[in-house]
């Protein structure tokens, strides 16, 4: 079969090399480059061949282009659409990021009830960490792609009375008895 195919009428096709041949493999064609590599006792020449491209529709591709271009079955290798990455981390900063409407555990004090509570503060709210009530303001914001809180500490609530941190410091013990006063 390979005789009946010109070399001509392939595209591409190496003529710069002499020791260029078709050569039927199954049911495609490739270019291949013959040399001689010794010579038996008998005198007869023992060649190797190299294949240096592959035929595809009468055209001639090297190895490396026809890597490219084809999968190894033969079929045209088509660019995958690109879809976009779901881990993508938003790079932006973002300002702030508002809450639609404070959530409140039950159980806890009323702010109304509360004693010297801190209404003009904005965004204050009562907060109870183990059994400690504090009075916090809390700021959202995005970090790395993911929501984030942080609280600044106002206060403590005792006894239904807020306290700021530092008066609690004066009037209460580490253990949160009230500290006698000296006279």
């Amino acid at each position: 079969m390979t005789d009946k195919i010109d070399t001509t009428k392939i595209k591409n096709f190496p003529s710069n090399n002499p020791n260029a041949r078709l050569t039927k493999k199954g049911k495609h064609l490739y270019v291949t480059e013959s040399y001689v590599r010794a010579f038996n006792e008998n005198g007869a020449k023992l060649c190797s061949y190299k294949i240096i491209g592959k035929v595809v529709d009468n055209r001639y591709y090297s190895m490396e282009e026809y890597l490219q271009k084809f999968k190894r079955n033969g079929e045209p290798r088509v660019p995958e659409p690109k879809t976009p990455n779901r881990s993508y981390v938003r790079t932006k900063p973002f300002s702030e990021v508002k809450r639609k409407a404070p959530k409140y555990a039950e159980g806890l004090p009323a702010p109304a009830m509360v004693k010297n509570f801190p209404h003009d503060v904005e965004g204050a709210r009562i907060v109870r960490v183990q059994k400690i009530y504090y009075v916090v303001t809390t700021r959202y914001f995005r970090e790395n792609g993911s929501g984030r809180h942080q609280y600044t500490y106002l206060g403590r609530v005792v006894d239904g009375e807020f306290f700021t941190m530092e008066q609690y410091r004066k009037l209460f013990k580490r253990n949160g008895e009230r500290r006698q006063e000296e006279e």
